[in-house]
């Protein structure tokens, strides 16, 4: 246990004795213990980064405590991150007492980027992939990780064999010196120009206003991909169906959530359709913060008792859709001012493609700039 003299932060109303003693990408760990105090456990909140703070109470048994004397020694903690950090990238992780933000001792913890190919760097996968399988409630639901690590497997043997082959520093040779070599330069795939539109649904659709969304947008020259709220599925006959049919499907491994899609992809979307008022509640004003080019469309199903979700729906975007005349006029007697516009019944791609130019007017044109090699979300890890 390390010296209380070094770690007493002192508060007029609350004495407050406490320490951060390990940071990880996967866990953080220390105590905290109010003498005034001793039976009430004190509640604390980690910031990682910018990330908005998250409360829990140090309340784990501590032997080394409880041997020296510190009251019970249920002040602990040990409190894994839902997800992991980013062994990449540095990180600032912040833990204080609620009640009045004293830092604990050795908080923050400046954590650094692992190098790559590391302990640390393999760690944070393990860690990854202990998580998922953790959260795994049927086999079936493990099929989408074991067919990646088939897949990454595959890869890592066939690099292998590049190197051992020299194919790889041949490749890479021809790469270099490619306008050089035989006075015939290599093709290189321009970057695609089409501007990028987003549309989130609660799952992947087989059918319904999503998948004509998104044909539509396709239609009007979008390249269009699709995430869905609930499990962030990217494999699945669904996923497969929406890859056949030319759209991206961004979701697990690669993003932990709708949140981190908008944040690994920005400013990228010139388009985002959030389908259903709990989505366009939820993801409009983050939309808004990363992709700021962005128009923020909801659709809105058959209005329903949650007025106050519907309600910020609307404030949030910029414009309605909805499946109804009758759909629509409700919407607009609960807020007025907001334009909601009603898509044809039963309507076919072209009649969603007539309403989304009535609605993004004046059209969008295309970025004046390609966006650099990797900035794009294609549906791997940025």
């Amino acid at each position: 246990m390390t010296d209380a003299n070094n770690i007493l932060l002192m508060n007029a109303a609350e004495p407050f004795e406490a320490h951060l003693d390990h940071v990880d990408w996967t866990h953080f760990s220390g105590w905290a213990y109010n003498p005034a105090q001793p039976d009430v456990p004190v509640w604390l909140e980690v910031i990682v980064d910018d990330a908005a703070p998250i409360r829990f109470l140090a309340n784990m048994l501590r032997e080394d405590l409880a041997q020296a004397g510190v009251g019970t020694g249920r002040y602990g903690f040990h409190l894994y991150f839902s997800r992991g950090l980013d062994s990449t990238v540095a990180h600032r992780v912040m833990v204080r007492r609620v009640s009045d933000g004293a830092p604990l001792h050795n908080a923050p913890w400046r954590l650094p980027a692992a190098p790559a190919g590391s302990a640390e760097a393999r760690a944070r996968f393990e860690a990854v992939f202990s998580a998922e399988i953790e959260a795994a409630g049927t086999s079936a639901e493990l099929l989408p990780l074991t067919r990646f690590l088939v897949a990454q497997t595959d890869r890592l043997l066939q690099a292998g064999a590049d190197l051992d082959s020299g194919r790889t520093a041949r490749r890479r040779f021809r790469t270099r010196w490619a306008e050089t070599i035989d006075g015939a330069p290599q093709s290189v795939p321009p970057p695609d120009p089409r501007p990028l539109a987003l549309v989130v649904g609660f799952t992947l659709p087989h059918a319904g206003p999503a998948l004509t969304l998104l044909a539509a947008l396709a239609e009007l020259g979008f390249k269009t991909e699709m995430a869905a709220m609930h499990g962030l599925p990217a494999e699945g006959p669904a996923a497969e169906a929406l890859v056949a049919a030319g759209h991206a499907v961004l979701g697990a491994p690669w993003f932990g959530s709708i949140e981190d899609i908008l944040r690994r992809t920005a400013p990228d979307f010139r388009v985002v359709v959030l389908c259903g008022a709990v989505a366009a509640a939820a993801y409009a004003v983050t939309t808004r913060l990363h992709h700021p080019r962005a128009r923020v469309l909801a659709w809105l199903d058959e209005p329903g008792t949650d007025m106050a979700t519907e309600i910020a729906a609307q404030l949030l975007c910029e414009a309605v859709l909805a499946p109804s005349a009758a759909a629509a006029e409700t919407l607009r007697q609960r807020l007025q001012g907001r334009p909601v516009h009603v898509a044809a019944p039963d309507g076919d791609r072209s009649d969603y493609a007539a309403l989304l130019r009535t609605v993004l007017a004046p059209p969008l044109s295309p970025p004046a700039t390609a966006a650099p090699a990797g900035s794009g979300s294609s549906g791997t890890p940025g």
